[in-house]
């Protein structure tokens, strides 16, 4: 089977999950319909121009996938949404694969309405949270059969960086659905030195305790190098109903760090609470001062969950373990 692969980020075909694939089935064709724009991973949603790219894009995708008579996979909600519509509108039966979908929040009834009737052609959504099945499936009125939930893949890559021992510090990144309201109310209470990386929409109103450092604007190596550096990786999360913070989870588990986060449908599938990690209830000052006051006190125990963590997505998250699930939903498909 033909399948041409789509993703904001994406130009071309890159070692990984999809040419382990095309290794496991050598009958597996997947090629890169590139895109055209700049990803833009820290804004706090999509404009019009943005839309306009997604469409543009997904036209160049549709052609294709006619052209070789080829199924389509995507990335994230946009691409699946446009690519959708263009299905409907055609009235082929062209498979359609939404991978790594996220809705990032659950919207009103017009985009609700809106969202139903752009992916009731898609054949399967891939999450990356199993309770997104459910919700997603009530959400958008469609059978719970369309979705599939399969971890979210992380190779192991090699470390660039050194614990900051001398100098000792916490670390909190991102921007989509952060709590850090919640956050730096602990650490006013904590006291220790915290480095947040995020843009200044995601801290716009909030009381930022003097222990606190902000950067933005960091590259991809910048971040990682921090995450590694600090003794602490915390993940604080205010969404109870779409699954915010994997890959930074992911990620600094994968560099052998402790880990604190908020205990939601987005990091419960990947932390085993006082194993791979530290679970805080939603909200809980309390819980995240006292979790943060207990890892920072206890280098023995960062280091029991740090090599529980590295270990469970060594094994667990691999890209032989990721194709493997999805060559099998290809296949059925």
């Amino acid at each position: 089977m033909k399948w041409i692969l789509a993703a904001p980020y994406l130009q071309k075909l890159e070692q990984g999950v999809w040419t382990t694939m095309m290794n496991l089935d050598p009958s597996l064709n997947i090629t890169v319909s590139p895109s055209h724009y700049i990803h833009n991973r820290s804004r706090s949603k999509a404009g019009i121009n943005d839309w306009k790219d997604y469409w543009e894009h997904s036209t160049n995708l549709w052609d294709k996938s006619q052209q070789t008579n080829a199924g389509i996979i995507t990335a994230f909600p946009q691409l699946p949404v446009c690519a959708g519509l263009r299905k409907r509108l055609s009235r082929k039966s062209t498979p359609i694969v939404a991978s790594t979908f996220n809705l990032g929040a659950l919207h009103g009834n017009i985009k609700r309405i809106l969202a139903n009737q752009a992916l009731r052609s898609i054949n399967k959504f891939i999450v990356h949270s199993s309770e997104e099945v459910n919700h997603y499936s009530h959400y958008l009125n469609l059978p719970s059969s369309k979705f599939e939930f399969v971890p979210l893949h992380k190779p192991m890559m090699p470390a660039t960086a050194h614990e900051n021992l001398e100098h000792p510090f916490l670390l909190s990144m991102g921007s989509a659905n952060r709590d850090y309201k919640t956050l730096f109310k602990a650490i006013s209470i904590t006291g220790h030195p915290l480095i947040v990386v995020a843009p200044p929409h995601a801290l716009s109103g909030l009381n930022i305790p003097p222990s606190v450092t902000i950067k933005s604007n960091l590259s991809l190596v910048e971040c990682r190098a921090l995450a590694q550096q600090a003794c602490i990786n915390i993940i604080p999360i205010s969404n109870e109903h779409t699954a915010s913070g994997q890959v930074t989870v992911i990620e600094a588990m994968m560099y052998g760090k402790a880990v604190i986060a908020t205990d939601t449908i987005g990091t419960r599938d990947y932390i085993q609470h006082e194993k791979t990690g530290f679970l805080t209830k939603s909200h809980s000052v309390t819980e995240l001062s006292q979790s943060i006051d207990a890892l920072w006190h206890d280098p023995t125990l960062r280091k029991n969950l740090s090599t529980n963590a590295c270990h469970y997505v060594k094994t667990e998250l691999s890209h032989q373990k990721t194709a493997s699930r999805l060559l099998r939903i290809l296949n059925n498909i």
